[in-house]
């Protein structure tokens, strides 16, 4: 992401969400994957850092997330992983 430098670990997060969700910007949380499929998956260790996002939207860096992703949420006809559109949850 242009501007940031020295990690990927991140999580970027809109700055309003950020403060109604209770978080500090540098603060260190995880990621679960909500996907629903019986399967736990999370990525940890990522500081939270405050973007120009949508509200509901999360931004991180691929690869680093792809722990996240089922491998059954894929595009029907391409196959190729819905790495846009991963539902998780934040974990403190």
């Amino acid at each position: 992401m242009r501007g940031i430098e020295g990690t990927r670990d991140i999580l970027l997060i809109n700055p309003e969400e950020m403060r109604r969700s209770g978080l500090r910007e540098g603060q260190v949380v995880s990621l679960v994957s909500d996907a629903e499929d019986g399967f736990a998956r999370k990525v940890g260790g990522l500081r939270v850092t405050p973007f120009s996002l949508p509200d509901g939207c999360l931004g991180a860096y691929y690869p680093e997330m792809n722990p996240l992703v089922p491998l059954a949420l894929h595009d029907d006809r391409s196959k190729t992983p819905a790495s846009k559109s991963v539902p998780v949850r934040i974990e403190t």
